[in-house]
Order: C-alpha cells, then sequence, then structure tokens
C-alpha cells in the first residue's frame, strides 16, 4: 500500500520542501516536511490531501482544508481590563487558600510522623542496649544444652552398660542355679 500526502499552499509565504530542499507537490512518507512562514505572520490556508492506493482496492482520496493564524501575541498588545484584574486576582486568591488548606491539613500527618520517628529511635537504642547480653544469654545457654546432651548421652552409655551388666548377672545366677538344680544328690 502506497500512502502519499498532498500538500497545496495558498499563501505565497508557506513552502513545502522535501529532504533535498527542493519545493514538492506530491511528499513521500520517507521525506521530511517543512513548513516555512515568513516574518510578517498574517493567515494561511492549505489543502491536506491524502492519498492510499492497493492493488486489490480502488484508488481513494480525503480532503481536509484549514486554515491557520499565528497567536504570537506579544505582552505590549494585551489589554487588561478591570475584570480580567479582579479574575487574576480571585485566581491567586484561590490558589494560596489552597496552598495554606494543603499546608494546614499536612500538619497533623507531619506530627504523626514525627512521633514515629521518635518511636523507632527508642527501640532501636533499646536494641542496641540489650542485643549484645540477649546474644550472650542465648549463646551461654546453647553451650550449656550441648553440655546437657552430652551428659545424657554420657548417661544413657552408662546405664545401657549398667544394663548389660545386670542382665550378664543375671544369666549367670540362672545358669549356677540350674546347675544346682540338676546336681545329683550325693547319698
Amino acid at each position: 500500500m502506497l500512502n502519499a500526502l498532498r500538500l497545496q499552499v495558498s499563501s505565497p509565504g508557506l513552502t513545502t520542501c522535501n529532504s533535498e530542499g527542493n519545493a514538492a507537490a506530491v511528499v513521500s512518507s520517507r521525506r521530511r516536511l517543512s513548513l516555512r512562514l515568513p516574518d510578517r505572520r498574517r493567515f494561511a490556508s492549505f489543502t491536506v490531501q491524502s492519498i492510499e492506493s492497493a492493488a486489490s482496492e480502488p484508488s481513494v482520496s480525503s480532503q481536509l482544508t484549514s486554515t491557520v493564524r499565528s497567536s504570537a501575541l506579544h505582552p505590549s498588545h494585551w489589554i487588561l481590563t478591570q475584570r480580567h484584574v479582579h479574575f487574576l486576582s480571585f485566581v491567586a486568591c484561590a490558589a494560596a487558600i489552597s496552598a495554606a488548606w494543603l499546608f494546614c491539613s499536612a500538619i497533623p500527618t507531619l506530627l504523626a510522623f514525627k512521633r514515629a520517628a521518635e518511636s523507632l529511635e527508642k527501640l532501636m537504642d533499646v536494641t542496641r542496649e540489650e542485643l549484645p547480653d540477649t546474644m550472650a544469654a542465648v549463646r551461654l545457654s546453647g553451650m550449656e544444652i550441648s553440655d546437657l546432651t552430652m551428659e545424657l548421652s554420657d548417661l544413657g552409655q552408662e546405664i545401657t552398660q549398667g544394663v548389660r551388666s545386670s542382665t550378664r548377672a543375671v544369666r549367670l545366677a540362672e545358669e549356677r542355679l540350674r546347675r544346682l538344680t540338676n546336681m545329683t544328690p550325693i547319698g
């Protein structure tokens, strides 16, 4: 699909140039378009015509005409009436009142932030003071638990040895008792 843009300028001060700087009637979508205005800005009208063509579609064109006026107004040309001054005063007062209201409504929030920061600071101070002692106590408790575990392990081994020796003593006593009962009386 080929797209093209055709500009027709009715004011001699407006020109269309392609990227080589030559005046052009049809500007392709690949070229740059520059509109140069003369130093004296007046009304100018130009027509924009868009042409689209495709192999399977019939040629479709649309046309738009627009009038453009320069909006360069210098402050020296402005005429401020009393009505304008009153309106500007009203806008300035409304802006000042809105800003004051915003600042006044922000005061409780800022005070709450201040209290939260002070509370956080106190918490950090307490943490800084108490954390080393707490960590030392946790380390000591860990070592004590480790010692207790080793003692319980040793005690368990001693109990196991005691049970084994008791079992041996019971077996030995049982065996001797059987021998005594199996002996024939002399007599």
